[in-house]
């Protein structure tokens, strides 16, 4: 058995409860070009897991517009950033297990498709930025997931055997990243993911409060 050396987490639908929020960001952009926002089977805009660039794109195309990529990333970053003022809670468990990695030596990495700005941003709102030793932000690789570059990358600079991570994820395009990068993985679905495919994770549980010593290292 393989002892776990660092934990990786996510952090849009773990360490927060975001999807939402950047959902009705998206939706406000989508007005303001004129058109109705189409939301997917769980509620959102935006599909959950991926990139922010990939999402992007795929916004653009599925509500037939024609705008700038980079105007438009800016623009949702502005709405979001003033969302987030008034709606930045951090989810159950969260704070707990990273004071418990700390008091057990476990290194920490957050691994997010979010860009780095907002990424800090969250972090440093919820007072937990001091608890990760590596951040690998959505704009720091050319690949997101559920491509492993990210989770490689937070494994390199946290000079870590892959097989020795283990990555917390809500979602299945990190689950099979961190599955790719040679990593164990929990998966944690939130009520935008529970019919996400987490047949790759090594283990499903429904909340962060469940994670102990034994589960850690199973």
């Amino acid at each position: 058995m393989n002892k776990i050396k660092a934990v990786i987490f996510d952090m849009d639908g773990l360490i927060i409860e975001s999807e939402s929020l950047q959902s009705k960001a998206y939706e406000q952009i989508i007005k303001e070009y004129g058109k109705i926002p189409i939301l997917r089977e769980n509620g959102l805009v935006q599909q959950v897991g991926i990139r922010g660039d990939q999402d992007r794109i795929e916004i653009l195309k599925r509500h037939n517009m024609t705008g700038d990529i980079e105007q438009i990333k800016l623009r949702k970053r502005e709405i979001y950033l003033e969302i987030l003022k008034e709606n930045l809670y951090m989810l159950p468990g969260v704070k707990k297990l990273l004071i418990l990695l700390k008091g057990i030596k476990v290194k920490t990495a957050l691994v997010s498709g979010t860009n780095r700005e907002i990424v800090e941003y969250i972090l440093n709102g919820l007072e937990i930025y001091d608890f990760f030793t590596v951040i690998v932000a959505g704009d720091e690789v050319k690949n997101g997931k559920p491509h492993p570059e990210g989770f490689l990358k937070a494994a390199k600079k946290l000079n870590t055997d892959p097989k020795n991570c283990l990555v917390l994820e809500d979602a299945s395009p990190g689950v099979v990243a961190a599955k790719l990068a040679g990593m164990k993985v929990i998966a944690v679905p939130n009520e935008y993911t529970i019919n996400n495919d987490f047949s790759k994770a090594d283990k499903v549980i429904r909340s962060l409060t469940e994670i102990n010593l034994k589960i850690l290292n199973f």
